[in-house]
């Protein structure tokens, strides 16, 4: 009775093969590692930036160099890591002679295997490469040729990526338009992206502005504050070619929430001809009127 045997499926590939599949491993690696470092540096100091912009309100000087430190980090993480990766060459040559450059006992037997595989019929005799590459195969398997595959830079630079993300993902979703706002203000540092003030002011009287009033007639500015009021706003009063005045204006309050409306008399005599105001409580701000 005849018997047909099926091929054994357990041979091992070539040794130029399973070279080649560390040194592809390596490079996925080290691209994988490059991209999450870029990831991380370029995320992280975004979030550094705009947290700091939140808190305390930077100048646009200061935003503008916090967008450069972002820029910087970025391409300093593209330039040292993720560009190298990209250029890595996975070729089961290249790969032998990584793995030889750790393990001093080797001498060159594995990238001359590769280059006896390579050359196959080509000068040498069959038998004499069959010796050099079944040396150089009894050599591998005593170390560990994925060694060379750095999967643990990898997973940390994984593992910091997904830390900063989690924290960015936090913080926007725990206020969206505050982290739109810093995300605007960080891109376009010298443009007009004002915080939202935490305390209103609104002139009720006169309006509307500009006003044009008779010489010698005194006038009462009406304003309104709300949001945070705080014990004192403050008028500045400046006569046209004149300095500026500054004088404090108390406001009423039941609580520092509750709205506060104020009335502040001006005598014919301090204002003999044109005139701006402004009136300020906190971080309110009317701007000269």
């Amino acid at each position: 009775m005849a018997f047909v045997l099926s091929p054994p499926t357990d041979i091992p590939p070539p040794l130029a093969a399973r070279l080649a599949a560390v040194g592809r491993a390596r490079r996925v690696a080290r691209v994988c590692a490059g991209a999450f470092w870029f990831v991380a540096t370029t995320i992280g100091v975004a979030l550094v930036a705009g947290t700091l912009d939140a808190t305390v309100h930077l100048p646009p000087a200061a935003r503008a160099f916090s967008l450069a430190a972002v820029l910087a980090a970025g391409g300093y993480a593209v330039v040292t890591r993720l560009r190298p990766a990209l250029r890595d060459r996975a070729t089961s040559h290249h790969t032998a002679l990584l793995i030889e450059s750790g393990h001093a006992g080797l001498n060159d037997a594995l990238a001359s295997a590769v280059e006896f595989s390579a050359s196959a019929g080509v000068g040498t005799s069959e038998r004499f490469r069959q010796v050099v590459v079944t040396r150089a195969e009894n050599l591998l398997a005593r170390i560990e040729p994925s060694g060379v595959v750095p999967s643990g830079a990898a997973w940390k630079a994984f593992w910091l990526a997904g830390l900063v993300v989690t924290a960015t993902g936090f913080l926007v979703a725990t206020n969206p338009s505050r982290a739109a706002l810093a995300t605007v203000r960080l891109v376009d540092p010298f443009g007009r992206h004002p915080w939202p003030a935490k305390t209103r002011v609104v002139i009720a009287e006169p309006t509307p502005l500009p006003f044009r009033m008779a010489r010698g007639d005194g006038l009462t500015i009406k304003a309104t504050v709300s949001g945070f009021v705080p014990e004192l706003a403050v008028l500045s009063l400046r006569l046209a070619g004149g300095p500026v005045l500054t004088e404090p204006v108390p406001l009423k309050r039941d609580d520092d929430r509750a709205p506060s409306t104020v009335s502040i008399p001006l005598d014919a005599s301090r204002i003999p001809r044109d005139f701006e105001f402004r009136l300020t409580a906190n971080d309110g701000d009317t701007g000269w009127l």
